[in-house]
């Protein structure tokens, strides 16, 4: 009610954008029908304030979006200022699930990656094997020939 943010808010807003980021960081300015008159300088008083941080504001007004909604004003509606924190927040939805579209993508490459290695490594041990085995069947057969000439000449 007062415009300005205290140090514990800024405090605050300060530990809060540096654990997180302060491009996801929103400032919510709630009961803007008490203050009709001042909004535009409290937002300014605020930004200035917290400019570092280049958060965006969104002045609200739930009153006015209430009393908008019940009697189907949409003028009030609009002036609640949640049309605007609406857009945003879908937007955000938006980026979050192209985000997560992203990661997915990129998931799924790194494990089509690990796939082929995978493959090609079974190939490779499958062949090994398959070498082997001919080679133990040329030596068996080469045994079983010399075997049966020695059985040959004993009889």
């Amino acid at each position: 009610k007062s415009g300005e943010l205290d140090t514990r808010e800024i405090d605050f807003i300060d530990k809060y954008t540096n654990s997180i980021g302060a491009n996801k960081v929103r400032l919510l300015l709630t009961k803007i029908d008490e203050n009709k008159d001042e909004v535009g300088i409290i937002v300014t008083q605020i930004r200035n304030q917290i400019s570092k941080y280049n958060i965006d504001i969104f002045p609200i007004s739930s009153n006015r979006y209430s009393k908008g909604t019940r009697e189907g004003k949409t003028v009030l509606i609009e002036r609640s200022g949640f049309s605007v924190l609406r857009t945003e927040l879908n937007n955000i939805r938006q980026l979050i699930v192209q985000q997560r579209r992203d990661e997915q993508a990129t998931l799924i490459a790194d494990i089509s990656k690990m796939i082929v290695r995978a493959r090609t490594k079974q190939e490779k041990i499958v062949n090994d094997y398959d070498k082997q085995i001919e080679e133990m069947k040329v030596i068996f057969k080469s045994d079983l020939k010399n075997l049966v000439i020695d059985l040959n000449k004993r009889l």
